[in-house]
């Protein structure tokens, strides 16, 4: 008891002063998570696809089939490249082609085209205090020409299906990227062109866009507090 209420004791009690009681996200670093194809780059595999099969002289139809069945395992690290390309030239009854290695990414190196408009919101977002990355379904081919771009240098983090095992919408492929992510973060935002893999990341508990253009894109992002003068830093 206060020494003043043992003098007094019709001296009122003093209150104790209250502490808000902060939410767990109320100091959480938003995060953008980004698609790369269809998003922040744009390509059609479809153009590598009809290269290799130009190449060997076979039907464009049959050789996106095979490809498109074999990228799959190729994507998800349960086949290495060297045989991707032996159960191709298996299944098409040619040579295994020499230049394998390099086979699958000439045409992304010829084609792919970062898309300006996008990676200026993304900047835009780390200035307002947002963290951007990258969760895509890719192989060790196109990420290491990826990487060798330079283009997502400033995404952290930086998810590759390959590397996780699963790709997108598999629930687990959301579910270990979720493990990966920095433990400061907030629930991401994951933006996708592909609509199965919005619906499959709203599924387990991120929120989600389907990308169809840069401005759209903003709105949305605004709508949810994440580009606009409150969210600015000095």
């Amino acid at each position: 008891m206060a020494l003043a209420r043992l003098i007094d004791p019709r001296t009122p009690r003093r209150r104790k002063a209250r502490h808000p009681i902060r939410s767990p996200l109320a100091s959480a670093v938003p995060l953008v998570l980004f698609d790369i194809g269809g998003v922040l780059i744009r390509f059609r595999d479809e153009l590598t696809y009809r290269a290799v099969a130009d190449r060997y002289g076979l039907d464009r139809v049959r050789t996106a089939e095979i490809l498109r069945g074999l990228r799959e395992p190729l994507q998800s690290g349960k086949l290495t490249l060297h045989q991707f390309w032996s159960a191709f030239a298996g299944r098409v009854g040619c040579p295994m082609p020499n230049d394998w290695p390099s086979l699958w990414s000439q045409e992304l190196a010829r084609a792919a085209r970062p898309q300006p408009p996008v990676f200026a919101l993304a900047a835009d977002l780390r200035r307002h205090g947002v963290r951007t990355g990258v969760f895509s379904n890719t192989d060790p081919s196109h990420w290491r020409f990826f990487r060798s771009m330079g283009w997502f240098k400033e995404f952290r983090p930086a998810i590759a299906s390959f590397q996780i095992g699963a790709v997108k919408p598999a629930s687990a492929a959301f579910r270990i990227a979720a493990a990966r992510l920095p433990r400061e973060s907030s629930v991401p935002i994951f933006v996708d062109d592909n609509l199965a893999n919005v619906r499959a990341a709203k599924r387990v508990g991120w929120d989600a866009v389907r990308f169809t253009s840069t401005p759209d894109l903003r709105v949305r992002l605004i709508a949810r507090g994440l580009l606009g003068e409150d969210r600015r830093g000095p």
